[in-house]
């Protein structure tokens, strides 16, 4: 996919890459993730033969950034590594094809989830670590993806199976830190193997957050997910791309459509792309015109994007209070546990965070404080499906809520729908709401994204294959820089 004179207009994809995209038909079924074993070894013709970049060009400000990875059987796998922070994305992605490349999937699977791991964490600062971990996150949902459509299953049970066969995390030494948080564990149904003499049961459940949408239902067993059942998760509308100008009546008639099209949540981030002298009053003002437009029968959550401090926020923490928020989001760095106790003390409000983290390290300051109510894991940022999850279980063991972050194509969107019900946290999945009005139908099948509801496609895998995608890479656009996450 490569960028077109038409920024509006649905790049197009052949119908020849969808259906290898879908696996051949009398595609062998092999056993579940890992083969013969984590590093069991599979037929000729189960191996990775070509990894590609493509590019698909939505917005002046948005580009979708896709990897395909492809089989000697014609199995085509999908993954999205937008939103680098830096580096190029071509480059990165070559890094790691390289290492897959003439290797049997299931061997991948291993190799992306330890040694990829080592990888991301090797460069000494923390954004070009995180633009390793969302290559990585890229490709490991493609090959998750390809290797869930040979098995015939969804990605969700592809995941939850390979989270108990590969020997996950072995490179991080911090993913198994025990939980030592000052909270009951809140709700969710994140399936987990029964305990070891070495592991403690999940302690009984506490209230959920007061958020209006309804609870998904929770996926107890993998095989639940072939049962023809279609399932869906809640959504919420992430207006911030979709708002011609940084104004309040901007903001509400982007609200107002969101609404109108059966959201129940909203999410703006208000301080973005004002100038630093008056950002706080006249985001506040952005804010105050979103919830008078969606009223009270609608979520508003409200993305502060560490654009305004701690102490910025509690100078006006009547007006945040009035705001009724669902929650905060990043008004304070996880690493800040001080911080997010005085805002949770001050506001009473819900409080969220973690979209860039991959590591328990990154998360527990945060989690074992009890003061972050909800945690946000990227699938990009993550490093792909299975540390995702591990983040999920995490945040579900220390009492906290998990909503996925996800300001991402529909590639993405899938895959995290997939996670978003295995979570069965009732906690909203985020999808970009009128950045683009040709999305829906870009993928086939059509992007199922209806009355505020994602449904999960039937079929293995994510279910669902880019329509607009090109068969040949193009060259990737310049990453963002730091001051161009102001719109995320």
């Amino acid at each position: 996919m490569r960028a077109t004179a038409r920024p509006d207009a649905p790049p197009t994809v052949p119908r020849t890459a969808r259906a290898a995209a879908r696996g051949p038909a009398s595609a062998p079924q092999p056993p579940p993730p890992g083969g013969d074993g984590p590093g069991g070894r599979s037929a000729d013709g189960d191996r990775i033969t070509a990894v590609r970049l493509h590019t698909v060009p939505v917005t002046p400000r948005t580009t979708w950034l896709l990897a395909e990875a492809r089989g000697a059987d014609g199995t085509t796998g999908w993954g999205e590594l937008s939103d680098l922070p830096c580096g190029d994305p071509a480059a990165l992605l070559a890094e790691l094809a390289a290492q897959v490349t003439g290797v049997p999937w299931a061997e991948a699977v291993v190799w992306l989830d330890t040694y990829g791991q080592h990888w991301a964490s090797a460069p000494p600062t923390r954004q070009a670590r995180l633009a390793r971990r969302t290559a990585l996150g890229g490709l490991a949902t493609a090959v998750a993806d390809a290797a869930a459509r040979r098995a015939g299953l969804t990605l969700g049970d592809w995941t939850l199976r390979a989270d108990t066969a590969v020997p996950a995390a072995a490179s991080s030494p911090d993913s198994a830190a025990s939980p030592a948080s000052t909270r009951t564990p809140a709700p969710t149904a994140i399936p987990t193997p029964a305990p070891t003499a070495t592991q403690t049961p999940t302690p009984a459940p506490a209230a959920p957050l007061p958020l209006s949408a309804p609870a998904v239902e929770p996926v107890v067993e993998p095989a639940s997910a072939s049962a023809g059942e279609p399932r869906s998760v809640p959504l919420y509308a992430n207006i911030n791309r979709a708002m011609a100008a940084r104004t309040p009546e901007a903001a509400a008639q982007v609200a107002a459509r969101a609404v109108a099209a059966g959201f129940r949540a909203v999410k703006c981030a208000p301080f973005d792309g004002l100038p630093a002298r008056d950002r706080l009053a006249a985001g506040l003002d952005i804010a105050r015109a979103v919830r008078d437009t969606v009223g009270d029968g609608t979520d508003l959550l409200l993305d502060a994007h560490h654009l305004v401090t701690v102490a910025d926020v509690l100078a006006r923490a009547e007006d945040f209070t009035a705001l009724r928020l669902g929650w905060l989001e990043d008004a304070a760095r996880l690493d800040d546990v001080t911080g997010l106790r005085r805002l949770r003390d001050a506001l009473g409000i819900p409080l969220a965070g973690g979209e860039f983290a991959g590591t328990a390290r990154e998360v527990l300051p945060a989690l074992r404080s009890g003061a972050l109510d909800v945690l946000m894991p990227d699938v990009k940022h993550a490093g792909g499906p299975l540390p995702a999850l591990r983040l999920a279980r995490l945040a579900r063991d220390h009492g906290a809520g998990v909503s996925f972050h996800n300001p991402s194509g529909p590639v993405a969107t899938a895959a995290t729908a997939h996670l978003t019900a295995l979570t069965g946290s009732g906690l909203p999945l985020e999808v970009m709401f009128g950045e683009a009005d040709w999305r829906p139908g870009w993928s086939s099948p059509p992007e199922p994204l209806a009355a505020g509801r994602y449904t999960l496609p039937p079929g293995p895998g994510s279910g669902l294959v880019p329509d607009g995608a090109r068969p040949t890479p193009a060259p990737a656009p310049a990453a963002r820089t730091q001051t161009q996450t102001e719109t995320r």
